[in-house]
């Protein structure tokens, strides 16, 4: 789990520092935001069932949520790739990590 959730965090690090060189921060405060409540309720629900490996598969899934929303951002703004390219690359990338 913690594998995971540091593979997440890291390739969301390079969307952060594309989207964070041209600005337009508030393009995707509403996938934060969401993605911090799904987090939350994650967590909270995951950690009754499976303890602490619960609370990190509840905050893998809160990264995968403003990872997929920074996706939808960069590739749209910035990027001439669609999203559904980079999604599936970054599957194909994750099929391989595991």
């Amino acid at each position: 789990m913690f594998s995971l959730n540091q593979y997440i965090a890291y390739n969301h690090k390079f969307l952060y520092f594309y989207r964070a060189s041209f600005g337009k921060f508030e393009l995707d405060k509403w996938y934060a935001f969401a993605a911090a409540i799904l987090n939350v309720a994650c967590s909270i629900v995951f950690a009754q069932w499976m303890g602490i490996a619960g609370i990190i598969l509840g905050t893998i899934i809160g990264h995968m949520g403003f990872w997929i929303g920074r996706v939808k951002v960069v590739c749209s703004e910035y990027l001439t790739s669609s999203v559904f390219k980079y999604i599936a690359k970054q599957a194909l990338n994750l099929v391989i990590f595991a």
